[in-house]
Formats: C-alpha cells, structure tokens, sequence
C-alpha cells in the first residue's frame, strides 16, 4: 500500500505502521519526487489480518511516539460498506504536524 505527503518529517525506511494504534506492519521504501510539485510515496509492508478493515476511505498520517521519539506511519480504520484497498494502492493522507508548528501554536496560546 502507499500513502504520499508534501513532507516526511523525518521517517525512515524500517519504520513501524500502525493500523488503530496496533503494530501492523512497516515503511518499506521512501520514494522522492521526480519533479518539484509532486509528492513522496511512502510504501508500506502490511500484514495479511489489516486488509479487512483497511477501505478506500482509510488516511495515513505520520505521527512521533512521545515528544521527541520515533516517527511513525498511523492508518485508520476505513467504513463498513467502503470497498477495500488493493495492493499498491493509493491512500489518502494527512500532512504530518511538525514539532516546530506545535510550538509556534503553544506560544500564540499563552501569548
């Protein structure tokens, strides 16, 4: 399955990905544009057991364990009734939330 995002934010090759909060496979390659407007393709691994609850209206997001840990690919679960992701498939994703962007908000708050 692939995913693609503006920005990676740091993940790696090897890293885990998540399907409702439970290891369920890992990044298997990290593919960069091959001109300036397009995207990076994240290729994941998954195992067999997700391809029931993975739908076409599933999202991934890249998500950090804890403040300052590990990046990570995190895909929800799809809707009864959607039709299943095939592999090599396309899904939709949401752009990641950069530490820096959390801390620009943080001091708008308590300005």
């Amino acid at each position: 399955m692939k995913a693609q995002f503006d920005n990676v934010a740091g993940l790696a090759e090897g890293a885990d990905v998540q399907v409702g909060g439970v290891h369920s496979g890992m990044v298997e390659s990290i593919v960069l544009p091959h001109r300036p407007g397009e995207k990076v393709t994240v290729l994941m691994d998954l195992d067999k057991s997700t391809h029931e609850i993975l739908k076409q209206d599933s999202v991934a997001s890249i998500e950090t364990e804890g403040m300052l840990g590990n990046q990570y690919v995190a895909i929800s679960f799809g809707s009864a009734g959607q039709a299943e992701v095939k592999d090599g498939q396309i899904i939709s994703s949401e752009p990641p939330l950069m530490m820096g962007d959390m801390l620009k908000q943080g001091e708008r708050h308590s300005g």
